[in-house]
C-alpha cells in the first residue's frame, strides 16, 4: 500500500501542549498526493461506564442544586428531585416488562417530565427513540417503523395522532399519557411515580454496545433516517463539553432552554445541563415575549440554589406590556442570571432585527452557542454588537456526529467559522468530482472520523455505507472547508447547491446577503429549474413589519453584492414564513413543492 499525503493538524492535548504553540496545531506529511487533517490522538478520558450509572452519578453528585425550571409557571426541581421521580418511573418501567435493549418512545414536546422517562429507561439498560410532536400520521408510523419501541410516553395533544396508527404498530404494547387521561387503554404518567424505591441500582451494560439513543435525522433531502447513537458516543459527548480543550462550560452557568428536546441538539444540550449540573429554565415552546422577559427577569441562586422569580410570571400571565420592569428588589448576592443560551440561527436573525429585542434588558447573557445551520458573519456581528456578547460560539455537527464535532473555542473567534475539530476527530474535505482530499482553503465534502459517530442507521444498512466509508469517516453531505489555523468554515449542504451555467451557488451565501438587509426578516434561496440555464437562483422572502421593499429592490440589492452568477436570476416571492425544521434548517422541498408547483397551476 503507497504512503499518502497527509497534513495533520493537532488539536492542544488534554494538558494544554501542542505541535504550534501559538495555534495549537501540527503539520506532518508523508508521501503521495492525499491530504487529511485531523486533530491526533484522543486526548479525553472518557470514563467506560453504562449510561445509566454514569446519569445517576451525576445527579447524586449535584444534590440539591436547581436543576429544571419551568419558565411560566415557576415550578422548580432540583436534582434531587430528578433522581427521586426517575428513579420511580424506572421501577415502574421494569414492572411493566421492559428489558435491557428494548425501545421507549417519546412523543411529547418540552415538558418538566421530558428526561424522567428517559432516565428509568437508561438506568435499565434500555434506548430513547425520539419522535417530533408536530409530526402527521405517516411521518410518525414511518419513525415509529424504525425504532419499534415498546413502550411509548405522549403527551395529552399527540393523543390523538398516536391513536391514529396504534393499531398499525404491533410492536407498541404500552401508552403512558403525561397528563390527563380517561382512556383504559392508557397508563397515566402519575402511577408512575408512587415512591422513592429503597436501595435502587442500574443496570450495567456495556456502554460502546448500549444503543442510546435513536434519534431522527433531519429530513431535509429526504425521508428521516433513524441515527443509533451509543451510550459511549453520549457520554464522550458530555465529557467533551465540560473540557477545557472544547466546550469549557461548567455548573455555574445558568441556561435557558428554547430548544426542543427531541431534536438531537435540545436532547444533548439538556443532557450536558444534568451531567455537567448546570440550571436550566424551561420554555415549552418558543414566545418571543417569553424567551425575552425569561432572560431580563429569572433569577437563580447559586449559594442555597433557591429561585427568585423577578415576577416573570405574573408579567406573562397578566399581560403586561414588554418591557414593564415592575420588579421588587431583590439582593444580587448569590444570585446568577441566565447567562448561557443554546439557540439555532434562526433565533440569531431574531435577536440581530426583531425591534422588541431592545425593549428588555440582556446583559445578563455572556455567552451563545449556535448550531444546526451556518451563522453568517452579519448577523454574528449584529447580534454581537447588539446584545455587547463577545463569546459567541459557532459549532457544527450532525445527529450522526452526537451534535458537535467542531466548535469555536471560548475566545478565539474568527467570523464565519464553525471552529476547531473536537478531541479525538479527524476530518477530510473531498473533492466533489474526484474525491480526492483537499488542502486548506479549498471547498469539498466535510468528512469526520470520530469517537462521536453514530453506529449506524437502524435497520438501514445500505444508508450506513453510503454514509460511512471504509476508513470510518462520516460523509456529512456539507460543503465546507478549513483555514491555515484548522478552523472549519460551512458553505452550504451538498444537494443543495444550485447549478446555474455550470456554477456552482450555495443558496446560504445568497441568503447571508439578503439577511444584510434590514427590511428583510428572513429569506431563503432554491434553484428555480431552468432549459437553457439548469438553475436559476429565487429568493423567497419575509419583509419586516412595515416594510414595504420590492422585488426589484432586492434584485439590485443582491447584485450589488455578490458576482454575477450568483445573482437572483429567478427573481424574488414574498411569503409570510420561512418552512423550517425544528432545529431551525430551511425545508428548501417545501418551498419549491408548495410554492413553485403553485405558480404553474
Amino acid at each position: 500500500m503507497p504512503l499518502r499525503q497527509v497534513t495533520e493538524v493537532a488539536a492542544p492535548s488534554f494538558d494544554g501542549s501542542s505541535g504550534d504553540a501559538e495555534a495549537g496545531l501540527a503539520s506532518i506529511e508523508v508521501g503521495g498526493g492525499e491530504r487529511l487533517v485531523q486533530n491526533g490522538p484522543d486526548p479525553l478520558l472518557v470514563p467506560r461506564l453504562a449510561l445509566g450509572r454514569y446519569l445517576l452519578q451525576k445527579l447524586q453528585l449535584h444534590g440539591d442544586k436547581d436543576f429544571l425550571i419551568h419558565a411560566v409557571t415557576g415550578e422548580r426541581w432540583t436534582f434531587s428531585d430528578v433522581l427521586r421521580k426517575s428513579t420511580s418511573v424506572a421501577e415502574s418501567l421494569r414492572a411493566l416488562g421492559l428489558m435491557t435493549g428494548e425501545v421507549v418512545g417519546m412523543f411529547t414536546g418540552n415538558c418538566m417530565e421530558f428526561f424522567l422517562p428517559i432516565l428509568g429507561a437508561y438506568y435499565l439498560g434500555a434506548s430513547i427513540a425520539t419522535f417530533s410532536p408536530t409530526s402527521t400520521v405517516s411521518e410518525l408510523l414511518h419513525a415509529m417503523n424504525i425504532s419499534k419501541p415498546r413502550i411509548i410516553f405522549c403527551s395529552t395533544d399527540c393523543v390523538e395522532t398516536l391513536e391514529k396508527v396504534v393499531g398499525q404498530l404491533p410492536f407498541l404494547q404500552t401508552v403512558v399519557v403525561l397528563g390527563a387521561t380517561t382512556s383504559p387503554r392508557h397508563v397515566p404518567f402519575h402511577s408512575l411515580i408512587q415512591h422513592e424505591p429503597a436501595n435502587f441500582n442500574s443496570v450495567d451494560v456495556d456502554p460502546e454496545q448500549h444503543i442510546a439513543a435513536i434519534l431522527c435525522s433531519s429530513g431535509t433531502t429526504g425521508l428521516p433516517k433513524g441515527v443509533m447513537l451509543t451510550a459511549t458516543n453520549v457520554i464522550t459527548c458530555m465529557e467533551g463539553l465540560m473540557s477545557p480543550v472544547f466546550g469549557d462550560l461548567n455548573a455555574s452557568q445558568t441556561h435557558l432552554g428554547v430548544l426542543p428536546l427531541f431534536h438531537s441538539y435540545g436532547y444533548l444540550a439538556q443532557l450536558a445541563s444534568l451531567s455537567i449540573g448546570f440550571t436550566t429554565i424551561l420554555m415549552p415552546r418558543f414566545n418571543e415575549d417569553l424567551f425575552l422577559r425569561s432572560i431580563q427577569t429569572y433569577k437563580v441562586w447559586t449559594g442555597p440554589f433557591k429561585l427568585v422569580i423577578s415576577y416573570a410570571i405574573s408579567h406573562y400571565q397578566s399581560g403586561l406590556r414588554p418591557g414593564l420592569r415592575h420588579v421588587p428588589s431583590v439582593s444580587r448576592t448569590g444570585a446568577s442570571k441566565i447567562r448561557l443560551l443554546f439557540i439555532a440561527p434562526t433565533l440569531m436573525v431574531f435577536l440581530a432585527k426583531h425591534p422588541k429585542v431592545d425593549l428588555y434588558d440582556l446583559r445578563s447573557v455572556q455567552e451563545i452557542w449556535c448550531g444546526s445551520a451556518p451563522l453568517s458573519p452579519e448577523v454574528h456581528k449584529q447580534v454581537e454588537k447588539r446584545l455587547n456578547v463577545a463569546n459567541i460560539r459557532q459549532g457544527y455537527g450532525m445527529t450522526e456526529t452526537t451534535m458537535g464535532v467542531v466548535n469555536t473555542p471560548r475566545g478565539a473567534v474568527k467570523y464565519g467559522s464553525a471552529g476547531r475539530l473536537a478531541p479525538g476527530t479527524s476530518a477530510k474535505v473531498l473533492d466533489l468530482k474526484s474525491g480526492k482530499p483537499l488542502g486548506p482553503n479549498q471547498k469539498g465534502e466535510l468528512c469526520f472520523r470520530s469517537p462521536l459517530n453514530m453506529r449506524g442507521y437502524c435497520g438501514n444498512l445500505k444508508a450506513t455505507l453510503e454514509t460511512v466509508d471504509d476508513e470510518g469517516f462520516v460523509h456529512s453531505g456539507d460543503i465546507g472547508y478549513y483555514d491555515e489555523d484548522c478552523y472549519f468554515y460551512i458553505v452550504d449542504r451538498v444537494k443543495e447547491l444550485i447549478k446555474y451555467k455550470g456554477h456552482q451557488v450555495p443558496p446560504a451565501e445568497v441568503e447571508s446577503v439578503l439577511l444584510k438587509n434590514p427590511a428583510i426578516k428572513d429569506a431563503a434561496v432554491v434553484g428555480l429549474p431552468d432549459d437553457l440555464a439548469g438553475e436559476l437562483p429565487l429568493a423567497f422572502v419575509v419583509r419586516q413589519p412595515g416594510s414595504y421593499i420590492s422585488e426589484g429592490d432586492i434584485v439590485k440589492y443582491v447584485a450589488e453584492h455578490i458576482s454575477p452568477h450568483k445573482r437572483l436570476h429567478g427573481g424574488v416571492r414574498f411569503i409570510d414564513a420561512i418552512p423550517k425544521t425544528a432545529s431551525g434548517k430551511i425545508l428548501r422541498r417545501q418551498l419549491k413543492t408548495t410554492f413553485l408547483t403553485k405558480s404553474k397551476l
